[in-house]
């Protein structure tokens, strides 16, 4: 019977040695954060930013009333560490509950969770609030807003006409809120039809 010699046997090993390591090194940009920030190394994990600073003008409470439902969807969020003493504790205590989901960025480095997140949610509607969500239309991240947002180039999406460039609750509820945030998520699980959503979202930002 043929004999595998031993060199052949390491040369194998080494072959496959030399491809898991280069697996484990060619990560996407939403995986190479995913890692920095001790979160579950995963491209396709749904992700929501929410770059709005956590205080109590900005609706803050709306954030940590829909944490148990984002927890229990097994959702990837990434928070702003700039907070009120009370958000902080809240944010601190959920993300060393859930070190795979959740990550605290500080303010020098916040703009790189544009280059990750699929989608931004904000409970505010101020200049700020302005400027992140042009920001993530720019980055293709899909803005998830009150319907009543301050920026006319905002479209709830229609999955049915494929059109819109944002999704919208209607009731500044956590019920609405996670509401929306399902329905996104619902349409995040057709990779095609998200790809088209995130063209369409810097689409319109360049052409306002």
């Amino acid at each position: 019977m043929p004999q595998i010699s031993k060199t052949a046997i390491s040369s194998a090993t080494t072959s496959k040695q030399e491809t898991l390591s280069k697996k484990k090194t060619n990560l996407t940009i939403k995986e190479r954060f995913q890692k920095k920030h001790g979160l579950y190394e995963d491209k396709n994990h749904f992700m929501i930013f929410i770059a709005t600073p956590l205080f109590d003008e900005n609706n803050a409470d709306l954030w940590a009333a829909i944490l148990p439902g984002i927890s229990d969807m097994g959702f990837q969020i990434v928070v702003r560490g700039n907070a009120s003493e009370k958000h902080k504790d809240i944010v601190v205590a959920f993300a060393e509950d859930h070190a795979a989901l959740c990550a605290i960025i500080e303010e020098e480095e916040y703009l790189s969770a544009y280059e990750a997140a699929d989608v931004l949610l904000t409970f505010s509607q101020d200049k700020d609030s302005i400027l992140e969500v042009r920001h993530a239309l720019e980055k293709g991240v899909i803005p998830i807003v009150a319907h009543d947002f301050p920026l006319e180039i905002l479209e709830n999406y229609n999955p049915n006409l494929e059109n819109g460039n944002s999704f919208m609750y209607y009731k500044q509820t956590p019920w609405a809120i996670f509401a929306t945030i399902i329905r996104a998520y619902e349409n995040y699980r057709f990779p095609y039809d998200w790809r088209n959503l995130s063209k369409a979202a810097i689409k319109s930002i360049k052409s306002a």
